[in-house]
């Protein structure tokens, strides 16, 4: 009897041994890079600068060391805001969060002509280079609608239905 017990755990053992080396594959797995966010790094002049420029009066930068990159956070016109420049003060992206008040109103205006009703939640305007993107998020009805505006180009990214309504 526990010559059989013996026999059948090392039976499984060896099949799973087998079925591991011949069927298993060897996969390269490609990860990002660590990103390493350290709190109210120095920075350089040039950035300093070139915020200082583009940036007047703005409230309480933050700076951050984002891998060889600098973002900084502030506060302009009661936005938060986020921008992003690389060590010789050139702009990456800027980032502004609001609401429906701080939405253009003729893109406003498209959004409430697709979506009838609706009730604009959230705003982020994304500047990059020479694109401009905004990202809303909308309540329409029974749904939660992520919609993206570049180039007077109103599409609608996402659609969950709210959990909230009934």
């Amino acid at each position: 009897m526990r010559a059989q017990i013996i026999f059948r755990i090392t039976a499984v053992l060896l099949i799973t041994w087998s079925a591991n080396n011949s069927f298993g594959q060897t996969m390269k797995t490609d990860t990002m890079p660590t990103l390493v966010i350290s709190s109210k790094s120095t920075v350089s002049q040039k950035v300093t600068d070139a915020f200082d420029a583009q940036f007047k009066n703005e409230v309480n930068p933050t700076w951050y060391n984002l891998d060889k990159n600098y973002m900084v956070k502030f506060v302009s016109q009661d936005q938060k805001n986020r921008a992003l420049y690389n060590k010789n003060g050139y702009l990456i992206y800027h980032i502004k969060y609001g609401n429906a008040s701080t939405l253009p109103s003729d893109l406003s205006n498209m959004i409430y002509k697709k979506y009838k009703d609706c009730k604009i939640t959230t705003v982020i305007h994304i500047e990059q280079e020479l694109r401009s993107i905004w990202a809303v998020d909308l309540e329409y009805g029974q749904y939660l609608v992520l919609a993206r505006i570049e180039n007077n180009q109103l599409q609608e990214i996402q659609r969950l239905r709210n959990g909230a309504t009934k």
